[in-house]
């Protein structure tokens, strides 16, 4: 048999405990040494996820994590949280607007250096990739912008980046798949893990977060078993509150998952025949236990008017 054991298909069980990578957070979605995307639809707050995400990892790890800010002012990111939420691990650094006209990704890359060999920071988070790719969807300047920092944790091991991006406009009826970021395939290429957060049918706060890759480690979150967590208010800042786990099928705009409620479909339309708005109803099905997205409601209501257009012919 010669000196090879060989054996059919590759288990991830097989794979040597040390040649796995280690996961930074308490859910394991940010994995350490190595450069993960997270994106998701805008409006549905993925910087709010990714600072929360961030305080975890300081939390667990005891180490300063950078947030490199693209996005708000000061005093914008300072009215969403706070010092004391978070904490004294927690770093920002943000360009002005003007250099943000000049910005690229190889200035960023020149900072995470900076910051790594003066500061000792390991752990960096970019918010977002789409301002310093200006054509994402061009294959070639992809692929030239997701290595410059591929190469970046190739020379540093123990660098741990995250990129977040963003998904097209997309029919929220479909699960996610690596097609679901917004660019060229090459961004998703030469990564080895990446996770995204969606919108959930069951209620406008209520999102689900999946992981798409981990080429190094066992995906723990697929379309089997998403993360599903609640946006709520706590002393004034915007968090996200895991409930559990659930599959991704239960949490898309399907016809089967909108109309199998009959109970709380008669609400929507005794509630609708009173006047309420589309919110007023996603709130009053969420009191009552059967949360449900303005989108949803649409659907709840559009065979109805089907039905009633067929009546008018």
């Amino acid at each position: 048999m010669g000196i090879y054991n060989l054996k059919r298909g590759i288990d991830m069980k097989d794979i040597k405990p040390e040649n796995r990578l280690k996961p930074l957070d308490s859910n394991s979605l940010w994995i350490g040494n190595d450069l993960c995307i997270f994106f998701g639809p805008a409006g549905i707050g993925k910087s709010t996820f990714a600072v929360q995400l961030a305080i975890d990892v300081t939390k667990k790890t005891k180490e300063p994590v950078l947030y490199i800010d693209l996005e708000l002012s000061e005093l914008e990111f300072m009215q969403r949280f706070s010092s004391d939420y978070l904490g004294k691990l927690f770093y920002r650094a943000a360009p002005n607007t003007k250099e943000l006209l000049s910005l690229d990704a190889k200035k960023i890359t020149t900072l995470i250096r900076k910051a790594h060999n003066e500061q000792k920071i390991k752990y960096f988070i970019i918010d977002n990739m789409s301002i310093i790719l200006d054509d994402a969807t061009n294959y070639d300047k992809a692929k030239h912008f997701i290595l410059e920092y591929k190469s970046l944790v190739d020379d540093n091991p123990d660098l741990s980046i995250i990129l977040i991006g963003h998904t097209p406009k997309r029919d929220n009826a479909f699960p996610v798949t690596p097609d679901s970021l917004a660019g060229s395939k090459a961004l998703l290429n030469f990564i080895k893990s990446a996770f995204a957060i969606m919108p959930s049918v069951q209620g406008k706060n209520i999102v689900y977060v999946e992981q798409v890759k981990a080429r190094n480690n066992e995906i723990i979150y697929d379309e089997k078993n998403v993360l599903v967590y609640k946006r709520e208010k706590k002393n004034n800042i915007l968090l996200f509150t895991n409930i559990g786990t659930g599959k991704e099928s239960d949490h898309l705009f399907t016809q089967k998952n909108i109309t199998d409620n009959t109970e709380r479909n008669k609400l929507i339309f005794k509630l609708k025949g009173e006047g309420k708005t589309l919110q007023e109803i996603s709130d009053i099905c969420a009191q009552k236990g059967m949360p449900i997205s303005r989108e949803g409601i649409r659907l709840v209501l559009k065979p109805k008017k089907q039905e009633k257009k067929k009546r008018l012919k």
